[in-house]
């Protein structure tokens, strides 16, 4: 257990969560909606949204797992998993349609921690090239 990065794992999902929910409130002033709407996005901010919580949990998981001692993938798909507690801990009493783009948009954020955790260790593989001539 000492090779996963509890402390980071929790910090990187909880500013990514975080940063999900502004990126929420902004679509949603850009709509002319408060922030607590409920109302639905746009398709083009629907999409806006989903690109966001797939990209910022793997900008996230790419963080923690690139100084991960060992399971980078691992480390990084904790991450997206602490990124759906967070939202469940915020949204406990909150009426939800639990339907299928629900559980899809779970899925996106772990799926981002997996690829931010893939793309760390693709780049450790990486050889370096020689600066020259």
């Amino acid at each position: 257990m000492q090779k996963i990065r509890w402390g980071w794992i929790l910090l990187a999902g909880a500013v990514a969560e975080a940063v999900a929910v502004v990126v929420l409130v902004g679509l949603r002033w850009l709509h002319g909606y408060p922030a607590a709407s409920a109302a639905p996005l746009s398709a083009i901010g629907t999409i806006t949204f989903e690109v966001e919580l797939f990209v910022g949990t793997a900008v996230a998981g790419w963080w923690v797992a690139r100084k991960a001692p060992a399971w980078p993938v691992l480390n990084a798909a904790l991450v997206g998993v602490v990124t759906v507690l967070v939202y469940e801990i915020l949204a406990f009493r909150a009426p939800l349609v639990r339907d299928a783009s629900y559980f899809l948009l779970h899925g996106l954020k772990i799926a981002g921690g997996v690829a931010g955790g893939w793309i760390a260790t693709r780049r450790a593989r990486a050889p370096a090239h020689a600066s020259g001539s």
